[in-house]
């Protein structure tokens, strides 16, 4: 167990004594493969049902500096980025970066990030790529990307890299930019106007996808487990 400050944990380490019969039970795996939640993706996208909402950061109030620093942070080699070009050269060309897609979502058009691909590719200017980071440096804030399928993270194999249309933008994306142009859309207007909102089955559905059962609830108190 990880300490910080150099000092003990005791209370931490006395609760994980007491229920380490309920922690580290093998039924307690609840999460579902990462490579099952991305193939849900593309269904998810097409049918909502749940609500597909603009990332929370876009209702608070969150600094320019600590959103891009966030996003170095979070962002993994073969994650997913969709951007549009706005600069080629001989040797590849430079994206401006419009969001993420394919599991991270955040949307980042106004950090004015770029990107670049020495892939040959025969581009024109203004066109929508998606894309798999290939390498990022964090402290440099510099990010490589490929169009090469082989780029991306397991379970998102299925989705194919390169052009795309503009109306094929990820549904985050596209209610971000209505919130960002319409101070009268709120989080609660947006989610009420979701489609997978009003779906009866939602959190039935929900609870399944998560995998967390709403008859053995995975509870630290033990009344619960009965």
């Amino acid at each position: 167990m990880e300490k910080s400050d150099g000092q003990d944990s005791p209370l931490v380490e006395q609760f994980i004594a007491r229920k380490a019969d309920i922690l580290f039970c093998p039924t307690w795996k609840t999460a579902t493969h990462k490579e099952e939640e991305q193939e849900e993706e593309e269904e998810e996208d097409a049918a909502e049902p749940y609500a597909i909402m603009p990332p929370m950061e876009l209702f608070m109030e969150v600094s320019y500096e600590e959103r891009r620093t966030m996003l170095y942070r979070d962002l993994e080699k073969g994650d997913i980025l969709v951007g549009r070009i706005n600069n080629i050269r001989e040797y590849g060309f430079f994206l401006t970066l419009l969001c993420t897609a394919g599991g991270l979502r955040r949307d980042i058009e106004d950090l004015e990030l770029l990107c670049v691909t020495y892939e040959k590719f025969p581009p024109l200017a203004a066109m929508m790529i998606l894309s798999a980071v290939k390498d990022i440096d964090r402290y440099q804030e510099k990010i490589t990307v490929s169009l090469q399928q082989a780029a991306l993270s397991p379970g998102l194999e299925h989705i194919k890299l390169g052009v795309f249309p503009r109306e094929e933008l990820p549904i985050h994306y596209s209610r971000s930019l209505r919130a960002a142009a319409d101070s009268r859309e709120t989080y609660e207007c947006i989610l009420k106007s979701c489609h997978g909102y009003h779906n009866p089955s939602v959190v039935e559905y929900l609870l399944e996808k998560v995998g967390v059962s709403d008859t053995q609830p995975p509870s630290m108190m033990r009344g619960l487990q009965r």
